[in-house]
């Protein structure tokens, strides 16, 4: 098992361009949708078709679908990189313009984000980065070889390190939730 991880960690060490990469982007599409009323508006107002379906959940349902719809996006992100990354690029930037327009609407509140973005984000971050790693698989031969590795280790990888920070995540998220609406 020790070895397993240390094969993860190496392969997270080597994705760390394309992580990085994602982060940039995400910070770049955060900025976009704080100056950019009508784009963060867009964003926002798809989000809310989500939230307005978990209002009347319990903690622990809330927590259930949180960790799904996270889990499901960062898989989503990971396997849509076949698609040359297309996938993970646009889940970047809506995320990223998502965050940009609720910190325009919540200054003040940006601290509620903290506990909860401390798990998800770096999960997220690195789910983007393996979904734009997969990406480039056309680009080293032997493609379909590269591909079947990448997309391996993309799961090993979504197994063994992302979903386990998003389990911690929809958790604080969930109880966090649960306290706000008292």
């Amino acid at each position: 098992m020790r070895e397993l991880y240390r094969r993860v960690i190496d392969d997270l060490a080597h994705i760390s361009p394309q992580i990085g990469v994602g982060f940039v982007t995400f910070v770049i599409a955060a900025i976009v949708g704080a100056l950019n009323p009508q784009i963060g508006g867009a964003a926002l107002q798809s989000f809310g078709e989500f939230v307005k379906d978990l209002l009347d959940l319990g903690t622990a349902e809330l927590i259930v679908q949180i960790f799904l719809r996270n889990a499901s996006t960062a898989a989503a992100s990971i396997v849509g990189g076949v698609l040359f990354g297309i996938l993970p690029l646009l889940s970047i930037l809506f995320n990223g313009i998502l965050m940009g327009a609720v910190l325009r609407l919540m200054p003040w509140d940006f601290w509620r984000l903290i506990p909860h973005g401390i798990f998800e984000l770096p999960a997220m971050f690195i789910a983007w980065g393996l979904g734009l790693w997969v990406g480039a698989w056309i680009l080293e031969p032997p493609r379909w070889e590269n591909l079947k590795t990448r997309m391996t280790k993309g799961l090993v990888i979504y197994l063994l390190v992302i979903l386990p920070l998003l389990a911690i995540a929809a958790v604080i998220e969930g109880v966090a939730a649960g306290i706000y609406r008292r």
